[in-house]
């Protein structure tokens, strides 16, 4: 055999291999998004849709390409300390949480492009919502405690 054929039997293999761990990953992200209400400081939040997002794959694709968020949807990425919203195409609100989804800060009107936006010490969670949402409808600021129902 030829280096060249040996090289692309090399390939194609690692090829296969890649393809077959990224067809499982997304096969457990191919359950349906269940939107859930928000409750703020045990107050129900009228309009809120959230989906809760805690697989590597879904908390690293985030937001990226989606044309934009109904009014009242937002995404809880579990288990993420920072974002960016690098190949985003709309601005939005970041709200910074702790592990029982305390508010630690809240980052109003983050626009595409950013670069890494990193929470405070304590981050175990972010939540995304269209810009001006948090603060506007959902009036969120550090110390509210956040549930889903």
């Amino acid at each position: 055999m030829s280096y060249e054929v040996i090289t692309l039997v090399f390939a194609a293999a690692i090829a296969g291999c890649y393809l077959a761990a990224v067809s499982k990953l997304l096969r457990v992200d191919q359950q349906p998004a269940r939107r859930r209400g928000l409750l703020i400081n045990d107050t129900p939040s009228a309009g809120a849709q959230i989906v809760e997002v805690s697989s590597w794959l879904n908390t690293r694709i985030g937001l990226l390409n989606h044309p934009g968020l109904a009014e009242g949807a937002g995404l809880l990425l579990r288990g993420v300390k920072s974002v960016h919203t690098q190949g985003m195409l709309f601005p939005i609100d970041v709200v910074f949480l702790d592990k029982e989804l305390n508010v630690l800060a809240v980052e109003p009107d983050v626009e595409p492009g950013q670069k890494r936006l990193k929470g405070p010490k304590g981050t175990a969670a972010v939540l995304e919502v269209n810009a001006g949402h948090a603060a506007r409808a959902l009036a969120l600021k550090a110390g509210d405690t956040l549930k889903l129902a």
